[in-house]
């Protein structure tokens, strides 16, 4: 199942504009929420997360990555990361993602993380993407 959590909320995947993909050793990872639950949150303003205006865009730009032989891989994004390359969620603004862990098995990729700067507290994210 295809799922952009944050803090428990599911912000939905747009399967269109999401992607995964290895291009000479360097991942690039875009994962986009639904525009259509940002319409539903918009139009009750006593939602939580109705201040938003786009959906959710999670994104890892050109970290090095070798795969094993099947394509699979495990990656754990470190500071040093996030300082060298393009990597952060975006919600309005670029929030800063630690600790941050992306696995892809087979067709499924699963990315863990906690992002800070949205509330007080860092609030946990995860997806879930898996491409028929």
């Amino acid at each position: 199942m295809n799922r952009f959590l944050i803090d428990g909320f599911d912000f939905g995947l747009d399967m269109a504009r999401s992607s995964v993909e290895i291009q000479d050793g360097k991942l690039l990872l875009k994962i986009v929420g639904d525009d259509a639950v940002i319409e539903k949150l918009n139009a009750d303003e006593g939602q939580r997360w109705s201040w938003l205006t786009q959906a959710p865009f999670l994104y890892v730009l050109g970290v090095p990555c070798t795969p094993e032989p099947n394509g699979d891989f495990k990656y754990a994004v470190t500071e040093d990361d996030r300082d060298e390359y393009e990597i952060a969620l975006y919600l309005g603004e670029h929030f800063d993602i630690d600790p941050c862990r992306i696995i892809r098995a087979g067709q499924a990729v699963t990315v863990k993380g906690m992002v800070h700067g949205v509330s007080q507290s860092p609030l946990l994210f995860q997806v879930t993407y898996e491409r028929a």
